[in-house]
């Protein structure tokens, strides 16, 4: 699937993609926000990609322009508890965190897993990564658990939808979130979810179907 917002493009991760994530996660800047620090071997990587395309995980290169510049996810959702468990986000180029881009492709991919059904969103952030811990909590999050290397932030979809009414308009979705699905074994289970449970998206969602 991809979902587009204004110049913001989120693509479901492909094969093709999996070379350059690994690239990315292999650099120290961005290893030195994560839990697990190894540098990750092709074969490694290769293993992770046969794992991250099931029904519950949800993993997206982020473009600007159509340049990638990061990676994010939810790699573990339950989708009758309508809960993801473990969501990120890092982008490769540090002045990005510098403008107003990674709230609003944080808050676009929230915003679409709150429409899509989804009624909490955790995640784990390093204690030391400061950066991280003020950008969640400035879009709603709150603290769960606390443990000595990280802690668990909860948002769950009212707090979200209250929080970022607040935001000034560049920081909100206010046009059309247009969403491409493909011809994926994801994308079908997600339109399934869509007709079972009666889901009707708002008139900001231009729902696009394969040929």
């Amino acid at each position: 699937m991809i979902i587009k917002y204004q110049n913001i493009e989120l693509e479901s991760i492909k094969s093709h993609h999996i070379e350059q994530i690994r690239n990315w996660r292999n650099l120290e800047s961005i290893q030195n926000k994560m839990i697990y620090r190894e540098y990750i071997t092709f074969d490694e990587q290769e293993i992770w990609f046969e794992d991250v395309v099931t029904k519950n995980k949800l993993f997206f290169i982020c473009k600007i322009d159509h340049e990638p510049i990061g990676l994010i996810y939810s790699d573990n959702i339950d989708w009758e508890q309508k809960i993801s468990y473990n969501s990120g986000i890092f982008l490769i180029d540090n002045t990005i965190y510098g403008t107003g881009y990674p709230i609003l492709i944080s808050l676009l991919f929230t915003y679409c897993g709150f429409n899509f059904n989804l009624r909490e969103n955790i995640v784990k952030v390093l204690n030391d990564n400061d950066n991280a811990l003020q950008f969640n909590k400035l879009i709603g999050y709150v603290l769960k658990e606390e443990h000595p290397l990280y802690s668990i932030f909860s948002l769950k979809k009212n707090d979200f939808y209250n929080t970022i009414s607040k935001f000034p308009n560049d920081l909100k979705i206010t046009d059309t979130v247009e969403f491409y699905f493909e011809k994926t074994e994801m994308d079908h289970f997600i339109q399934k979810i869509l007709k079972e449970e009666n889901i009707v998206l708002g008139s900001e969602f231009k729902i696009i179907f394969p040929d």
